[in-house]
């Protein structure tokens, strides 16, 4: 069972208040077009609120190249920076600027 950070509930509350699920899916699959390998283990909306839960507790390590942190901010934004997300980027972002 996963234990949620309180920061993911409002997330996920967010989401369900503006019925964005579908909008969430279909940057999902919009992204996996690109066959970036580093997003294979998202594949809807409930594989990424589990991979940003585990973020939050996520030590940053860098591999040889250098480019683990990279790696994880990229996969973290690429999502969310889809097309399917135009109207939904203003909540999105509002709501950490009520914290």
């Amino acid at each position: 069972m996963v234990e949620w950070n309180k920061v993911v509930l409002d997330l996920v509350e967010l989401i369900k208040a503006n019925k964005w699920e579908d909008d969430f899916n279909k940057a999902i699959g919009h992204a996996h077009r690109s066959n970036i390998p580093e997003i294979a283990d998202i594949k809807n909306l409930d594989d990424y609120l589990v991979w940003i839960n585990a973020l939050l507790h996520w030590v940053p390590t860098e591999d040889t190249p250098g480019r683990e942190v990279y790696n994880q901010l990229y996969k973290f934004h690429f999502i969310l920076d889809q097309p399917r997300f135009s109207g939904c980027k203003t909540g999105l972002f509002d709501i950490t600027r009520r914290r």
